[in-house]
């Protein structure tokens, strides 16, 4: 797994470590600092995740993209 240490940024390109061609670019975020959190990316193994019948995964891994909104009542 791969996270980032700072919060997600606007506009910043996001790759997954050793595969350039994982990644992810925020467009949109909430204005308040306050609800940003960090990126995690998971690379998981496609014999590891259970597909629907008829189904076949078209790599060898699958990534799991994500990141939280933090909420906090003030």
């Amino acid at each position: 797994m791969a996270k980032t240490k700072e919060n997600v940024k606007l506009g910043v390109k996001y790759e997954f470590p050793g595969n350039k061609d994982v990644s992810v670019t925020f467009t949109n975020l909430p204005k308040s600092d306050s609800k940003l959190s960090p990126l995690a990316i998971e690379q998981i193994s496609s014999d590891k995740i259970t597909l629907p019948d008829g189904v076949v995964p078209a790599t060898d891994f699958a990534y799991d993209i994500k990141t939280e909104i933090l909420n906090f009542v003030s």
